[in-house]
């Protein structure tokens, strides 16, 4: 069940509810915060490599998976 409430205080968080009751989800609504999150992310992503350089260097030198039954 998701219901939506804003938060005490005026956070800039938006309650939207929870898959589990231990597990609260927030939106955050704040636009300063996500425009500073967003440059974040953007300056990540300029920074960041090829996929298949990342995969050749960190996921194929693994092991394969264990099956657990």
């Amino acid at each position: 069940m998701s219901s939506s409430s804003s938060e005490p205080g005026g956070s800039g968080r938006l309650y939207v509810g929870s898959t589990q009751a231990s597990t609260p989800r927030f939106r955050f609504t704040e636009t300063e915060l996500i425009a500073e999150t967003s440059a974040g992310f953007d300056q990540l992503y300029a920074r960041g490599e090829e996929h298949a350089d990342f995969f050749d260097r960190e996921i194929a030198p693994l092991p394969p998976p264990v099956a657990l039954l």
